[in-house]
């Protein structure tokens, strides 16, 4: 079955669910769209497959007497970000996938010229909506930086900006009509669509 071919919703939930702690048949890594960029139902116990809010703040946060190299090793960053829900993720790779360049990207997938070939698609979709029916209502990603005020939700501090779009890093061995999402960002900020491919990580 080739790459590139409409996505219903069930079969987009279940490959994010299927790769994640995965090895990229591309990097040998695993994938880690959900550990990493999509809250928990519970945002403050986690759950199977997703973050918490006091995991994007220790991603962002350099512990006291921490040193910047600890603080890297550990995969500490400036920024974090991650959608509010697993739902609202699936939802934006949905339509990131199923768009008129989201076919265009998968079909790197199905070239014959590029059969055997590891291949690594990086896509860049905009402007996402929130579950697909409310054209004015972007989705909403959770961004945590040490650089940015922080602001207050609940009880917990974190900064909250409504998603522009998603990026997602597609990884795949050529023509094998299998690809992996690696990973699933939301973007708060980003021009307009398009996709990159790297061939044989060159």
């Amino acid at each position: 079955m080739p790459c590139a071919r409409k996505y219903p919703s069930y079969e987009i939930r279940k490959l994010l669910q299927d790769a994640e702690g995965t090895n990229s048949p591309v990097t040998n890594r695993p994938a880690h769209s959900r550990s990493m960029h999509a809250l928990a139902t519970n945002p403050t116990v986690g759950g199977i497959h997703a973050t918490t809010i006091s995991g994007l703040k220790s991603r962002t946060t350099q512990n006291p007497g921490e040193s910047n190299n600890a603080f890297k090793n550990r995969g500490g960053v400036g920024t974090a970000s991650a959608f509010r829900s697993l739902l609202e993720q699936a939802d934006a790779a949905e339509q990131a996938l199923n768009s008129p360049i989201g076919q265009q990207a998968l079909a790197v997938f199905d070239d014959r010229t590029k059969a055997g070939h590891r291949l690594r698609v990086t896509l860049n979709f905009a402007p996402i909506r929130q579950f697909g029916f409310l054209p004015a209502s972007p989705s909403s990603g959770i961004v945590k930086s040490q650089k940015d005020p922080v602001t207050k939700v609940g009880s917990v501090d974190l900064n909250v900006k409504e998603a522009a779009g998603v990026r997602l890093i597609l990884d795949a061995i050529g023509g094998s009509g299998v690809f992996t999402i690696q990973t699933c960002i939301p973007i708060d900020a980003m021009g307009a669509s398009n996709f990159a491919i790297n061939i044989d990580n060159v």
